[in-house]
């Protein structure tokens, strides 16, 4: 590499990412959290007291692996958020303002509800594989979200988890998906079409304010929902 010695650092940084590929963030400074054993005596509960940025939440501390997260609730200055796949449950990032994204590994299986209520910066979620359940208002007032990946596997949408996404242009249920609950899709201004990935029949809990105040649905729309078991509009 004696040719790279002799480069400016700068170019010389960009052609060590051409030969070795991106080089992956950093972990947080143990530091930066606080660590209590969790109820099974397995691993530990980190307690993040960071100063923010872009947070790569580390998969071990003090030698026993990070099994659950807690100190993001209302937090300034935490733009975005990597979870290592030791975590099988997702606590609170409520009012979490500046996160603009956040990696979720495929090792989670439970989103808590109203975890990311009011992250109105938040753009984009992929919701993991092993989840079953969108708890209630778990993404509510997440005004600036405009990508939302439910995967084949979820079969309740509950009341509120999407409420005021004004963000949202359009969204799809996977086949998979039973019963959407009461505000669901609450006032989510902006959106124009629910595509569906299955012929499956839905139980809306409130059929009649699942999607109030979306007053753009496209009318393809409405007949697909209508076909599932709404009778909105």
């Amino acid at each position: 590499m004696k040719i790279l010695r002799t480069l400016a650092p700068g170019l010389a940084a960009i052609l060590l990412g051409w030969l070795g590929g991106a080089v992956a963030a950093a972990d947080a400074p143990a530091s930066d959290f606080k660590v209590a054993i969790d109820g099974t005596g397995n691993g530990v509960t980190a307690l993040y007291v960071g100063k923010g940025g872009n947070v790569v939440i580390p998969a071990e501390l003090e030698g026993f692996p990070v099994t659950g997260l807690r100190g993001f609730v209302d937090r300034k200055g935490i733009t975005s958020v990597t979870i290592p796949d030791s975590v099988t449950g997702i606590g609170s990032f409520r009012d979490c303002r500046d996160l603009t994204s956040i990696t979720i590994p495929n090792s989670v299986t439970w989103i808590q509800e109203h975890a990311f209520k009011g992250c109105s910066g938040l753009t984009a979620i992929t919701i993991p594989a092993g989840v079953t359940v969108i708890e209630i208002g778990t993404f509510r007032g997440c005004s600036s979200l405009r990508s939302v990946t439910i995967p084949n596997g979820v079969t309740k949408i509950k009341s509120n988890a999407f409420e005021e996404c004004t963000g949202l242009t359009s969204i799809t249920i996977p086949g998979s998906v039973t019963e959407i609950a009461s505000g669901a899709f609450d006032y989510c201004k902006n959106l124009t079409t629910v595509n569906f990935t299955g012929d499956n029949q839905i139980e809306f809990s409130a059929a009649h304010d699942t999607f109030s105040g979306c007053e753009k649905l496209s009318l393809a729309t409405q007949a697909a929902l209508k076909k599932r078991g709404w009778y909105g509009k």
